[in-house]
C-alpha cells in the first residue's frame, strides 16, 4: 500500500516555528511514519521581510541534508519546498522556484491572517504565475476569515488557477464548519497536517481521513490523497470547477 503524502509540514529544525533541533525532527519523522505518511514535503516558513532567500535555501538545505540517513532508515522520503508568505515583492524575486515543491512547479502560498482580502493580492498571485510558471496553493484556507465572509474571493483563486490546501486538524474540530462546507463544493485540492512539533500541532492525518471519508464520501477524499501522489511524481493536478456556497444562516462559521 502506497502511504500518504504530506504537502506542508514544518519538521526541519532551527529554521522556523517548528522544532529547535534534530531530535524533535526525528521525532516527528517517526511519528509521520506511525501515521502511514511515506513522504513530505519540508515546507519551513519563508518570508522575505525576514531573511533572505539565498540564507534560507541554503539554511533549508543544509537540515534535509543532515536528515538524509536517518529519514531513509525511518522510511520516509524528503522533498523540498517552502510555504512562502505573500509580498509584492515575490513576482521580482529570481530564486522564487526553487521554493516551490521539488520536482513540481506548485508553490504554497501563505497569508496574513487580516479581516479584508487585499485586491492586490490577485495581482502578486497572477504576476507570480505568469512570470516563473508557477501555479500557486493557498494553504489552510479554512482558516482565513475574509474566505468565510466572502467565499468569491476564494472561488476566484480558484478560476485564476490557484489550488486550495486544508488542514487535517480542523477536519476533527466540530466547531469548524466551513472546512465541511469547501470540502463538499469542490474548494479544495489537498489535505497536509501543518504539523509543527509532537505537542500542539502534530504530524496526525489517519483519524482526519476517516472522519472526512465518512462525511464526504470515499471519492472525494481519494481524489485529494492521489492529487498528493501526483504532486510526488512531478504531475499536473487538473482542475475542477468550484461550487458555489450555501449561506447559513446568513453567514459562514469557522
Amino acid at each position: 500500500m502506497v502511504g500518504f503524502v504530506d504537502i506542508h509540514s514544518h519538521f526541519l529544525y532551527d529554521i522556523d516555528d517548528g522544532p529547535k533541533d534534530i531530535e524533535g525532527s526525528i521525532s516527528m519523522l517517526k511519528e509521520m511514519k506511525s501515521e502511514g505518511i511515506s513522504a513530505v514535503f519540508s515546507t519551513s516558513h519563508f518570508n522575505i521581510g525576514e531573511i533572505k532567500i539565498e540564507d534560507f535555501i541554503k539554511k533549508r538545505d543544509e537540515r534535509i541534508a543532515s536528515l538524509k540517513d536517518v529519514s531513509k532508515e525511518i522510511g520516509i522520503e524528503i522533498k523540498k519546498g517552502a510555504e512562502v508568505f505573500i509580498s509584492s515583492l515575490l513576482p521580482n524575486l529570481e530564486l522564487l522556484p526553487s521554493l516551490a515543491l521539488e520536482g513540481t512547479n506548485y508553490i504554497l502560498i501563505e497569508l496574513p491572517y487580516i479581516q479584508n482580502y487585499p485586491n492586490e493580492y490577485n495581482n502578486v498571485i497572477s504576476k507570480i504565475m505568469r512570470n516563473f510558471n508557477l501555479i500557486p496553493i493557498i494553504v489552510h484556507a479554512e482558516r482565513y476569515n475574509f474566505f468565510a465572509k466572502k467565499p468569491a474571493i476564494l472561488e476566484n483563486l480558484i478560476n485564476m488557477g490557484c489550488l486550495v490546501q486544508i488542514t487535517a486538524n480542523t477536519l476533527l474540530e466540530k466547531n469548524f464548519m466551513f472546512v465541511d462546507h469547501l470540502i463538499k463544493n469542490n474548494y479544495t485540492h489537498f489535505i497536509a497536517t501543518d504539523s509543527h512539533n509532537l505537542q500542539k500541532r502534530p504530524p496526525k492525518i489517519k483519524e482526519a481521513i476517516s472522519v472526512s471519508t465518512l462525511k464526504h464520501g470515499e471519492k472525494k477524499i481519494k481524489e485529494m490523497l492521489k492529487n498528493q501522489q501526483d504532486l510526488l511524481v512531478g504531475k499536473q493536478i487538473p482542475y475542477s470547477e468550484p461550487g458555489k456556497l450555501t449561506h447559513l444562516f446568513g453567514k459562514y462559521y469557522i
